[in-house]
């Protein structure tokens, strides 16, 4: 059996309240952000209403009115919720993924995880697309067939599989059990098969076929009064009669999202609409004025609740919305994140306007200041000038930002230009854009709205656009890395060969300055640097450092997803295998942050940006948005804020004390009151983290402790105490 077990910390810590209450991290902790907008299920347990959403899950507390998000942060086995159910017996909630994992989320939130579908390599797509419960079995449809799981020891008990009508793989969009028959809704229409120890339903013959006709897909299916009835693609109710013979109820211009029973009435959702079986007619009962579609609903205390497109978890009045109870997050799916200072900017895809994370809140931006509703944007970046965010947008060019209001900019000498692709900043602090003419790829300056044209045909594949710090700009290209010298009209492409480049591969994938002035280059093939930029249009060879580690070309054969570099730089370098941590030098994997000893699910890194002000790492995979609090930052020019956390610091609770406001790596020794050296090391940029260990690694004892810090120079100290407790 593949499971695992978590206790979710649910109190203080982990509890985001809907009044948008914000909480920093500590170092070395995690935080999820994802969008929680999109409400798919509801399902009521323990006074709390849990709701399944696009990209996670979180539950109303019906006591205390709090909102609580839980992620894999807190342990959970997937980040697509596809199906949820409780137990009655045992009062657990139930959640399926589309990973095929399946959570068990007892009553103290004690949370188990089975994993045995998730592991397989038999089949490909896992999805759990819901479950039934009779007596202490969990039937469990899935893309390829029926498990069937003991609930009290979270076992396999058997599985049916391959039922369709010639034996072959058939997906199960829905199960249910009814008065000891097993209904499954399938493309080749309902499948009916009796639960009893006589009746083998591992064979696909076995099921009797309800066919509503060839090419119907049942969708969902539910028993009222004694009558069945059947959601379609089709957008239709159907009801099946003795004879078994199907008749057409409903029909709709939209889908239908649920279909809902108790003992005294049959409801259904369509779009923003609720209907009730009246007289074997389905009615209109509820009707929102809000946009949006109602994918769920459930009537708790005599209040209808809705899971809603666009307001989340949602309490009616009559036809109106009168609470959302949506968690604060980015709004839609990441297609670019980027790191202005203090500012974590969420571009989504397919959505106006942006997202920004700033002192542990979300906020979400989609009007221009005259209420016009923003394009698509495609990439930010800082003008230091003005000190506003300049967002580009392929088709709409340029906007500025500062951070109250946002309007478009109005440019001269942009006739010309047919689409804007991506940003960069100029060593004197202006931005410049890289645009696509009708012939070309060109150079936008943003301050004197000069256009400078290139050799750079439209069907080369561009990645990254950045400027060095001597002023060139830089493309990261598939054929090779585009080196542009404005002022005197140059060009030159480095590329794999000893003196034009000598860089791993051809194909670039990803370009970084660290805070020594380097240029690091992603390629196809490991990671270089180039640290000498006079010589790219000197005439004379150039090649790239390729770092060494451990005897070999660092990362010799797999491609770079993502660089950046933090306060203390270090450089962290993303890829296929997770996100890994270097030293200055390169000669210290400090960290490698991977699904084994993270939140994180799957290793592939996309992206990562690093906050300067706190050293907080936002990481972006294929499913997730997560963050982690790294022990760096930028250094302060002076110590009046300097920060010891958490203070006291507890032995039980906590599993560092950290020191944040210094100046550039300062020296730092902590000691006890009598004056035995504790600890002693140098900080990240402007951090410094002490794991409690003394240098033969015991945990120190309860007490007051004394920390002394000086720079390099020894014209800058800094004293301080905190206190240690149990």
């Amino acid at each position: 059996m593949r499971y695992k077990v978590f206790i979710i910390l649910y109190t203080i810590i982990s509890s985001h309240f809907y009044n948008g209450i914000a909480q920093d991290i500590p170092i070395g902790g995690w935080r999820q952000h994802a969008d929680f907008s999109n409400a798919k299920i509801i399902q009521e347990t323990n006074r709390k209403l849990f709701c399944s959403t696009d990209q996670g899950l979180f539950y109303y507390d019906l006591e205390d009115n709090s909102v609580t998000t839980l992620s894999s942060v807190d342990g959970l086995a997937g980040v697509e919720p596809t199906a949820l159910t409780s137990d009655p017996a045992s009062n657990e909630l139930i959640v399926g993924y589309r990973n095929g994992a399946i959570d068990f989320i007892s009553e103290d939130l004690t949370l188990t995880s089975f994993l045995n579908i998730e592991n397989s390599t038999i089949f490909s797509d896992k999805q759990i697309n819901g479950f039934t419960i009779n007596n202490d079995v969990l039937y469990t449809a899935t893309e390829f067939g029926v498990i069937l799981l003991s609930l009290a020891d979270k076992q396999i008990i058997d599985t049916y599989e391959r039922l369709g009508f010639d034996g072959s793989n058939l997906a199960i969009n829905h199960v249910y059990y009814k008065n000891d028959y097993l209904y499954l809704s399938t493309k080749e229409g309902l499948l009916k098969g009796r639960v009893n120890s006589s009746v083998n339903l591992k064979d696909f013959t076995k099921w009797d076929r309800l066919i509503i006709s060839d090419s119907t897909t049942v969708l969902e299916s539910i028993i009222f009064n004694n009558i069945l009835y059947s959601v379609t693609t089709d957008h239709a109710i159907y009801q099946l009669a003795g004879d078994n013979t199907w008749t057409k109820l409903f029909q709709s211009s939209d889908a239908i999202t649920s279909l809902f029973a108790d003992q005294n009435k049959l409801q259904c959702s369509v779009g923003s609409q609720i209907f009730k079986l009246r007289n074997n007619q389905f009615e209109s009962e509820v009707s929102l004025n809000q946009a949006g579609t109602i994918h769920d609903f459930k009537k708790i205390d005599g209040q209808l609740f809705i899971a809603h497109s666009l307001q989340s978890l949602a309490l009616t009045t009559g036809n109106d919305i009168s609470q959302s109870y949506k968690p604060a997050g980015p709004q839609g799916k990441a297609k670019k994140i980027i790191q202005i200072e203090d500012f974590t900017i969420f571009l989504p895809k397919e959505k106006a306007g942006f997202s920004y994370f700033q002192n542990g809140r979300w906020k979400t931006v989609s009007q221009t200041t005259e209420g016009n509703l923003l394009p698509s944007f495609d990439d930010v970046n800082l003008d230091l000038t003005t000190g506003n965010a300049i967002f580009l947008s392929a088709m709409e060019g340029l906007y500025s930002w500062d951070t109250r209001e946002i309007s478009r900019l109005s440019l001269s000498s942009t006739e010309t230009i047919a689409s804007w692709t991506s940003l960069a900043v100029s060593p004197d602090g202006h931005v410049w854009a890289l645009v696509k003419t009708a012939d070309n790829i060109a150079l936008f300056n943003s301050k004197s709205s000069e256009l400078f044209q290139s050799n750079i045909r439209l069907s080369a594949l561009i990645s990254d656009y950045l400027i060095a710090p001597n002023g060139d700009h830089y493309l990261a290209t598939n054929n090779g890395l585009i080196a542009i010298n404005v002022e005197e009209s140059q060009e030159r492409t480095l590329i794999n060969s000893i003196g034009n480049g000598n860089l791993p591969s051809t194909k670039i994938t990803a370009l970084s300055t660290d805070l020594s002035g380097n240029l690091w280059i992603g390629t196809q093939n490991g990671l270089c640097y180039l640290s000498n930029f006079s010589d790219v249009f000197s005439g004379g060879p150039v090649n790239a450092v390729i770092p060494i580690f451990e005897g070999f070309f660092l990362f010799q054969g797999i491609t770079i997803n993502s660089i950046a570099s933090d306060g203390g730089n270090r450089l962290w370098v993303g890829n296929r295998d997770g996100l890994w941590l270097f030293d200055e030098s390169i000669q210290q994997n400090i960290m490698r942050i991977t699904s084994r000893n993270s939140p994180l699910r799957t290793n592939r890194i996309k992206q990562h940006v690093i906050n300067p002000i706190n050293g907080e790492v936002f990481i972006l995979n294929e499913d997730q948005l997560l963050s982690y609090r790294s022990a760096s930052s930028r250094a302060k020019e002076n110590l009046d804020l300097v920060k010891i956390f958490p203070n006291p610091v507890s032995l039980a609770r906590d599993n560092n004390v950290s020191i944040d406001g210094l100046t550039n790596n300062m020296e730092v020794m902590i000691t006890d009151l009598a004056g035995n050296v504790m600890y002693k090391n140098a900080a990240n940029g402007g951090t410094f983290s002490w794991n409690l260990s003394n240098y033969s690694g015991f945990m120190v004892k309860p007490g007051i402790y004394l920390l002394f810090s000086v720079n390099d120079f020894g014209d800058r100290s800094y004293k301080g105490k905190f206190v240690v407790t149990k």
